[in-house]
């Protein structure tokens, strides 16, 4: 009979779950504000060169631990991950927190490197409950992470979490170093592609709203509860003998397979789909670490998750450089899971070892809450009665991201509010890009302001335009433009419903590169194709166009009115050098009132106006 041993939860299990959540947390922060700090407009080479470069000094962990030891190179790189996730918190600086996520990537490397691949099964166990405590943590903020929130909440998180990492990692710090050998530490180059699964779609709130049109209460409650029941499905295969354990894998890889085409196959299947790439995820990710480790040197898993690393972030500029291609997900997925299937066939069993807290799966309930109370706003107000007034809006908010590359969606929110406004048009809408410190910007605005969002996708499902009103609509449209090799854009048409005759929103941004007046001035024609001389149209967005250019002078010979023809310059908000952001009404809507306003919550000033003949 077999004697079955019931140990308390491992503490480091907790602390490792503790450092992962950091990691990602600085990982985000540096992707984000190398994009908006260093500029958008920067080749796109030159930037990801830069986060290349900050993984592959992960590699850095071996000749640290080869000259002060394994153990003083843990207590440094957790102090460093640790402490800069805590000053991070309290940085007003977008360069400064560029820095401070930049070291911490690196500190995250090495702690993954030195620390964690030491731990086997409890390593894996900690990144599935972190994986869990990162949707709970982001889904208590509405999507925004920890680094990037000014709420007490976020700071109180962020130091407990500190806390536990630093703990637990000092006492590791003091242990027997145990790495696997070569061919035990091949599985840990599968940790890059679990980490770019969760970052960019398992616990991406954006990536299973967009596509199928969710709102942010179902994104939550779904994602939420994929992570924990992927977590209590880890448990139970981390407990389970060498057979059980590959069967537990293997059926959590045909799970996340099945997800992934899922996901892939349409956009009403988006959710559910990812839902099962999240439910297999911890399971897979269990077994990347290796189980048998002896006393012997870190360099095969400071190699192995060096290059894992450098595939994270390979996979992460395939997704945005080449606008989301559809293989990347079934390949990430596929190069995680084989992996782990692998390691699985010589796992050793743990006979009644509990590794993570029994409270565990209440991280469930925190982001289910908040998603209770997070439904979409509706569309309450009346139809515009004919004669009234009718005001309209547009701004680009650069993802939340201000003029200074300061994070603050509040502030555009506050803008917004400024003037009583019927109609807004949003440009540059981020969705979770990770890029973009994977933010659902529509919701968290649609939520703020208490007003239903209308999302016309353009790059990918996670970037495009947005409109917001409380009036009722209909016949909502995106259409894309056929502009080969640029970036992806195009429009939308929404029909707002009067007492008399409809109204007809054109909402869109165009292309913004130095040479595309003609681009521009065909995706204008494109527009207008669409338009087809309808009556009442107010068209707006940033245009990327001076007044003088091909593509305005068309919407003017097409009978449009520019509502501000002699109003300031829109951009740069830090010193403004071009007029660019528009609304343009036809003859028949007249314009009452119009306001340029000076502000530093994106880089763009937003264009008012109040129109009459409604």
């Amino acid at each position: 009979m077999t004697t079955i041993m019931v140990r308390r939860p491992d503490v480091g299990t907790l602390s490792v779950a503790a450092a992962v959540v950091l990691g990602l947390q600085a990982l985000r922060v540096f992707t984000s504000h190398i994009f908006w700090v260093v500029g958008e407009t920067s080749d796109r080479v030159f930037l990801a060169a830069i986060v290349f470069g900050g993984v592959i000094l992960w590699g850095l962990a071996g000749p640290l631990a080869r000259f002060l030891g394994v153990g003083h190179a843990r207590r440094i790189s957790i102090v460093l991950l640790a402490g800069l996730a805590v000053a991070g918190q309290v940085s007003g600086s977008p360069t400064a927190d560029m820095w401070i996520g930049g070291i911490g990537t690196v500190a995250f490397g090495w702690v993954l490197a030195l620390w964690v691949a030491s731990v086997g099964r409890a390593a894996g166990q900690g990144l599935a409950l972190a994986f869990t405590a990162d949707v709970a943590i982001r889904g208590v903020l509405r999507t925004v992470d920890a680094p990037l929130s000014d709420s007490p909440w976020a700071a109180g998180i962020v130091a407990l979490l500190a806390l536990l990492a630093l703990g637990g990692g000092w006492r590791a710090a003091g242990r027997t170093a145990e790495f696997g050998g070569p061919l035990r530490c091949i599985p840990l180059l599968g940790l890059g592609s679990a980490l770019f699964v969760f970052l960019a779609f398992s616990g991406n709130f954006g990536q299973t709203a967009a596509p199928s049109g969710l709102d942010l209460r179902a994104a939550l409650i779904w994602a939420a509860g994929a992570a924990t029941a992927g977590l209590a499905w880890s448990s139970a295969s981390a407990k389970s003998g060498r057979g059980m354990s590959f069967v537990h894998v293997a059926a959590a890889s045909l799970v996340m397979g099945a997800g992934a085409w899922l996901a892939g196959s349409a956009p009403s299947s988006t959710f559910p789909g990812l839902a099962l790439v999240a439910l297999g995820l911890p399971v897979v990710v269990t077994a990347l670490f290796p189980e048998d480790r002896r006393p012997r040197t870190s360099a095969w898993s400071v190699i192995n998750v060096t290059v894992g690393g450098v595939l994270l972030v390979a996979l992460l500029f395939i997704l945005y450089s080449f606008y989301a291609p559809p293989w990347v997900l079934p390949g990430a997925v596929g190069a995680t899971v084989v992996l782990a299937l692998g390691s699985s066939l010589s796992r050793h069993q743990l006979q009644g070892r509990r590794l993570i807290p029994f409270w565990a799966p209440l991280l469930f309930l925190p982001p289910f809450i908040v998603g209770l109370m997070s439904g979409a706003p509706s569309s309450d107000a009346p139809p515009v009665a004919a004669g009234s007034n009718l005001s309209v809006m547009t701004y680009n908010i650069r993802q939340g991201f201000g003029a200074t590359g300061h994070f603050d969606l509040e502030a555009v929110a506050q803008e917004i509010e400024k003037r009583p406004t019927d109609i807004v048009g949003l440009q540059e809408v981020g969705r979770g890009w990770v890029i973009s410190g994977a933010v659902d910007t529509m919701a968290w605005l649609s939520l703020r302001l208490d007003t239903p969002a209308y999302y016309g996708a353009n790059l990918g499902d996670l970037w495009g335009n947005a409109v917001l009103t409380r009036l009722p609509v209909f016949g909502v449209a995106n259409t894309h433009f056929n502009s080969e090799g640029r970036v992806p854009r195009g429009f939308q048409r929404i029909g707002i419903q009067t007492t008399g005759a409809p109204i007809t929103i054109l909402h869109t941004h165009l292309d913004h590169e130095d040479d595309g007046d003609t681009v521009r001035a065909a995706q204008v024609v494109r527009i207008l194709e669409d338009w087809g001389n309808t009556p009442r149209t107010i068209l707006l967005g940033d245009l990327n166009a001076e007044p003088d250019t091909v593509a305005i002078r068309t919407l003017a010979n097409a009978g449009f009115v520019d509502a501000s023809p002699d109003g300031p310059l829109t951009w740069p908000a830090t010193a403004p050098e071009e007029r660019i952001d528009y609304i343009f009404v036809t003859p028949d809507l007249s314009v009452t009132e119009a306001e340029t306003r000076e502000s530093l919550a994106s880089d763009h000033f937003p264009v008012w106006a109040s129109l009459a003949g409604t």
